[in-house]
Protein backbone atom coordinates (compact mmCIF):
# COMPACT_ATOMS: atom_id res chain seq x y z
CA UNK A 1 0.00 0.00 0.00
CA UNK A 2 1.22 3.43 -0.80
CA UNK A 3 2.27 5.57 1.89
CA UNK A 4 0.13 8.70 2.25
CA UNK A 5 1.28 12.55 0.75
CA UNK A 6 1.47 15.06 3.20
CA UNK A 7 1.18 19.10 1.82
CA UNK A 8 1.67 21.72 4.06
CA UNK A 9 0.54 24.94 2.77
CA UNK A 10 2.13 27.86 4.36
CA UNK A 11 -0.83 30.23 4.82
CA UNK A 12 1.40 33.27 5.35
CA UNK A 13 2.89 33.20 1.55
CA UNK A 14 1.49 36.97 0.90
CA UNK A 15 4.49 37.98 3.71
CA UNK A 16 7.03 36.14 2.24
CA UNK A 17 6.22 38.60 -1.17
CA UNK A 18 4.76 42.15 -0.08
CA UNK A 19 8.13 43.23 0.83
CA UNK A 20 9.95 42.83 -2.35
CA UNK A 21 6.67 43.47 -4.39
CA UNK A 22 6.33 46.53 -2.65
CA UNK A 23 9.88 47.24 -3.50
CA UNK A 24 9.29 46.54 -6.84
CA UNK A 25 6.05 48.57 -7.42
CA UNK A 26 7.54 51.67 -5.98
CA UNK A 27 10.73 51.79 -8.48
CA UNK A 28 7.88 51.29 -10.90
CA UNK A 29 5.80 54.00 -9.77
CA UNK A 30 8.81 56.19 -10.41
CA UNK A 31 9.93 55.43 -13.40
CA UNK A 32 6.85 55.89 -14.77
CA UNK A 33 6.12 59.47 -12.88
CA UNK A 34 9.57 60.44 -14.05
CA UNK A 35 8.96 59.24 -17.69
CA UNK A 36 5.62 61.46 -17.33
CA UNK A 37 7.09 64.18 -16.40
CA UNK A 38 9.85 64.39 -19.19
CA UNK A 39 6.30 63.86 -21.60
CA UNK A 40 3.98 66.09 -20.29
CA UNK A 41 3.33 68.82 -22.10
CA UNK A 42 4.06 72.32 -20.05
CA UNK A 43 2.15 75.76 -19.76
CA UNK A 44 2.20 76.99 -16.13
CA UNK A 45 3.34 73.76 -14.72
CA UNK A 46 0.60 72.54 -12.85
CA UNK A 47 0.27 69.32 -14.38
CA UNK A 48 3.61 68.62 -14.50
CA UNK A 49 4.60 69.17 -10.98
CA UNK A 50 0.52 67.48 -9.51
CA UNK A 51 2.37 63.78 -11.07
CA UNK A 52 3.20 61.46 -8.35
CA UNK A 53 2.81 58.23 -7.60
CA UNK A 54 1.81 56.01 -5.05
CA UNK A 55 2.02 51.90 -3.35
CA UNK A 56 -0.89 50.95 -1.30
CA UNK A 57 -0.82 46.99 -0.35
CA UNK A 58 -0.25 45.40 -4.16
CA UNK A 59 -1.52 48.53 -6.12
CA UNK A 60 0.42 50.59 -7.75
CA UNK A 61 -0.94 54.34 -8.68
CA UNK A 62 0.26 56.95 -11.19
CA UNK A 63 -1.36 60.56 -12.38
CA UNK A 64 -1.99 63.62 -11.10
CA UNK A 65 -2.87 65.01 -7.83
CA UNK A 66 -5.55 67.87 -7.50
CA UNK A 67 -5.82 69.32 -11.00
CA UNK A 68 -8.82 68.52 -12.72
CA UNK A 69 -7.90 69.23 -16.75
CA UNK A 70 -5.40 66.10 -16.79
CA UNK A 71 -7.75 64.00 -18.82
CA UNK A 72 -8.55 66.69 -21.31
CA UNK A 73 -4.69 66.86 -21.96
CA UNK A 74 -3.92 63.00 -21.99
CA UNK A 75 -7.19 62.30 -24.26
CA UNK A 76 -8.20 65.39 -25.71
CA UNK A 77 -11.45 67.46 -26.27
CA UNK A 78 -13.99 68.27 -29.39
CA UNK A 79 -11.19 71.60 -29.11
CA UNK A 80 -7.88 70.31 -28.19
CA UNK A 81 -6.29 67.34 -29.58
CA UNK A 82 -4.53 65.04 -27.35
CA UNK A 83 -1.28 65.19 -25.90
CA UNK A 84 -0.70 62.01 -24.74
CA UNK A 85 2.05 61.43 -21.53
CA UNK A 86 0.83 58.86 -19.17
CA UNK A 87 -0.21 56.26 -21.21
CA UNK A 88 3.29 56.37 -23.26
CA UNK A 89 5.11 56.49 -19.87
CA UNK A 90 3.04 53.38 -18.95
CA UNK A 91 3.90 51.58 -21.73
CA UNK A 92 7.85 52.87 -22.35
CA UNK A 93 7.92 51.11 -18.08
CA UNK A 94 6.57 47.88 -19.44
CA UNK A 95 9.27 47.45 -21.64
CA UNK A 96 12.18 48.48 -19.96
CA UNK A 97 11.01 47.42 -16.52
CA UNK A 98 13.10 44.55 -14.57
Amino acid sequence: MAEPVRLTVDTNWMEHIREPLTRKLEQLGQQIEDSARSLVPVDTGRLRNSLHHEVKGFTLRVGSRDVEYSMYVEYGTSRSPAQPYLRPAIEQAGRTFR
